[in-house]
């Protein structure tokens, strides 16, 4: 009985849903167009490389010299061994949900268990550095200082959950590789997995600037930051709210991270609870940090808006969301040509 309530539920939303695209067309074409400009502006430029190197980092395996000397302190602070310490730190550096997807390749690989993967995937679902300070700080407050705040309250979030939760720790191992790896089919494979979650991430931001746009027909603009976090700080442009958004994501990016994660069920309302609980300590930390270093917060127009243009785009990211498309291409063909 209840999954049928449930089922009819969730067709008449889509229904309605249909309804109302169908009706305000011209705010689908402009969110469509926007979402595709916040891509190409700000997602690919701050998380594709990054994404990339760091992918890199722990399928190579090159880290596993570095194992047994950071294991010991890592162990000490977090519960964590080196390879889980290392997915920690590449998490806090290459933005959601590149974090998810190692924790998710670790279970594949049988270097952890469930429980643990979902300990950690607590707190190693995190901003990237260059969209908090160059994104959000520098383009939305107009100051990389603020930038910078944002940023600590945000990592200094994941490492007190880390801290915290380093008991609930269980199972961890350094997987070692018996033959010698080729570094070369390491990196392209590294590439495509970097282009598969770049589109992914992309395919959401897109989708929910569209329902953003739409809503915004209906005047529940109030509603818009918990959906898609770069539409609603540009929205709201509050920078304590803003701190919030960026812990807890927003629906956008706890989708896309449960879309990365294919290798073992996660605990949804663990999960979201822990998105929210980040999202209030990274505010309140901010706001304990603004008071300290007695910064001055910018006086922003509520007229200024994120005006997209086709010159708006830059070469570097029209070059890089070329690479991916290619790369992403050529990874589908060879896989046909395997089958």
């Amino acid at each position: 009985m209840w999954q049928k309530i449930k089922n009819l539920t969730l067709c008449t939303l889509l229904a309605v849903m249909l309804i109302l695209l169908f009706i305000n067309s011209k705010s689908v074409n402009l969110g469509a167009f926007k979402g595709l400009v916040v891509c190409a502006e700000i997602i690919i430029p701050s998380l594709f490389i990054f994404s990339v190197i760091g992918i890199f980092l722990v399928s190579s395996n090159c880290l596993s010299s570095l194992n047994k000397l950071i294991t010991p302190f890592s162990k000490f602070a977090f519960g964590l061994g080196g390879n889980l310490f290392f997915i920690f730190l590449i998490s806090l550096f290459s933005g959601y949900p590149i974090g998810a997807k190692l924790i998710d390749n670790s279970v594949k690989n049988k270097e952890i268990d469930e429980s643990t993967a979902n300990t950690i995937l607590c707190y190693c679902v995190n901003a990237g550095p260059a969209f908090v300070v160059l994104a959000v700080g520098e383009k939305v407050f107009l100051s990389k200082n603020l930038g910078y705040v944002l940023l600590l309250s945000h990592v200094l979030t994941s490492i007190i959950f880390a801290v915290f939760l380093r008991s609930k720790i269980t199972n961890t191992k350094i997987a070692e590789k018996d033959s010698p790896q080729n570094w070369g089919d390491t990196f392209v494979s590294s590439v495509s997995d970097a282009t598969h979650s770049i589109i992914n991430i992309c395919a959401f931001v897109v989708l929910f600037s569209v329902i953003c746009e739409v809503l915004k027909e209906y005047n529940l603009k109030l509603i818009l930051p918990f959906f898609e976090i770069t539409t609603g700080i540009i929205t709201t442009k509050n920078l304590y709210f803003t701190a919030f958004l960026l812990g807890f994501g927003g629906i956008s990016i706890q989708l896309q991270v449960l879309s990365v994660i294919t290798s073992f069920k996660v605990n949804k309302i663990k999960f979201f609870l822990f998105r929210i609980l980040h999202g209030a300590i990274s505010a309140a930390l901010t706001f304990g940090f603004i008071k300290i270093l007695k910064l001055t917060l910018p006086v922003l127009s509520n007229n200024q808006s994120f005006a997209p243009s086709l010159s708006s785009l830059s070469l570097g990211a029209s070059v890089c969301f070329i690479c991916s498309a290619v790369v992403l291409i050529s990874s589908l063909k060879t896989k046909k040509t395997a089958i």
